[in-house]
């Protein structure tokens, strides 16, 4: 069964019949930012977000930040709690776990009887600094998937930790400093939480610590 439902894309997904943007490149009335990393965020009128991602938002864009921009033009509010329901004109919408990063969310909008689901970057797999993934019902769904391709397996989580602390261990043994590269926010968390199991002292990149 095709359920109708105008669902578009321009720099971000939009729902026309609410003019609703999420995840916008450039700046809108209104938009929901699923989560602080950068290639969702654009300067909005009014942002929508969990509590944690205003959070983060702040200290990523905030004036102690390179990037130096702000998210949304009016004076922060706090953010929603995941499952929290917001009416928008003549709709609902409400925020989920996306198991991403920290205060990750899809984005459930229920209008004239359509759910539409906007999933955001999603990692089924737990992590240790993310909300787990909530299976959210739909009708219509819209995913981002990055690592969608068939040809993209990764390996399981531990053996890869595990990899990671050893190249640690062994080049501390040797005398030699290692280095690891990660983004700021979510992997840099996730790495850092296994490298603590391992009892190795990190010294952190200055975006990172600020997160």
């Amino acid at each position: 069964m095709r359920v109708p439902y105008e669902v578009r894309y321009r720099r971000g997904v939009h729902l026309p019949a609410l003019d609703l943007w999420i995840d916008a490149r450039n700046g809108r009335e209104l938009a929901v930012v699923s989560h602080a990393h950068g290639d969702h965020i654009a300067r909005h009128r009014r942002a929508l977000c969990t509590e944690a991602t205003r959070r983060v938002l702040a200290l990523r864009t905030g004036s102690g930040s390179r990037r130096r921009r702000a998210v949304a033009e009016e004076p922060p509010r706090p953010g929603l709690a995941y499952g929290e329901e917001l009416e928008l004109r003549d709709a609902v919408l409400s925020l989920h776990p996306a198991g991403h990063v920290l205060g990750s969310s899809q984005v459930l909008v229920r209008h004239r009887g359509v759910r539409v689901l906007y999933s955001g970057d999603i990692k089924l797999r737990d992590g240790r600094t993310a909300e787990p993934l909530e299976h959210v019902e739909c009708d219509v769904l819209v995913v981002e998937a990055t690592f969608g391709r068939p040809e993209y397996r990764f390996p399981p989580t531990d053996h890869v930790a595990r990899a990671i602390c050893d190249f640690c261990l062994d080049s501390v043994a040797s005398g030699v400093t290692p280095v690891l590269y990660a983004y700021s926010l979510g992997k840099g968390q996730e790495v850092l939480s296994h490298l603590a199991d391992a009892r190795l002292p990190v010294v952190l990149c200055g975006s990172l610590f600020t997160v």
